[in-house]
């Protein structure tokens, strides 16, 4: 419980600066701290309560539209431009034939774990193998990872694919 500066109790993740400011704090779904400002007390609490609302709802994803073609063009082009032309062209050819077909034109904020379990359930039912099952797991696994970290999907849908 915080106090502001005449000693009264102003609530749980409230206080009041030597300034005269108060301040609220909140973890947010990527678990970074964050804080409001603000010198009206009143017009804080409003502020605070949606933030909390929006971080509980997962309101505030930065960027909710990405689907997941768009976000496999830039993880490509950002954290893969650097590996053998090989590897380049093996991973573009995994994803446009096995990945984009079902999950492509999802969003990102969209996609859960059931839907790529399923997905990699079908390529074991059309008799593809354990190899080509596990390169889609990684794939998928390493992008996720990505947009993640890029703050393109909660850290709370985050998941690591496994195997089935």
């Amino acid at each position: 419980m915080g106090k502001d500066l005449k000693g009264k109790e102003l609530g749980t993740n409230l206080s009041q600066r030597k300034n005269g400011t108060y301040c609220a704090r909140y973890i947010d779904e990527f678990e970074k701290r964050k804080y409001l400002y603000n010198t009206d007390l009143r017009q804080l609490k409003l502020d605070y309560a949606e933030a909390v609302y929006k971080t509980k709802n997962k309101l505030n994803i930065v960027d909710e539209k990405t689907t997941l073609d768009e976000w496999f063009n830039k993880w490509m082009f950002v954290y893969k431009s650097d590996l053998r032309k090989n590897s380049i062209s093996s991973y573009s050819r995994i994803y446009r034939k096995h990945i984009s077909p079902t999950l492509g034109r999802f969003c990102l904020s969209e996609i859960s774990k059931l839907q790529i379990q399923a997905m990699i359930k079908e390529l074991k039912s059309k008799g593809l193998g354990w190899e080509t099952q596990n390169k889609v797991r990684v794939i998928l696994s390493d992008m996720f990872a990505r947009a993640c970290l890029k703050n393109k999907i909660c850290t709370k849908r985050m998941f690591f694919v496994p195997f089935l």
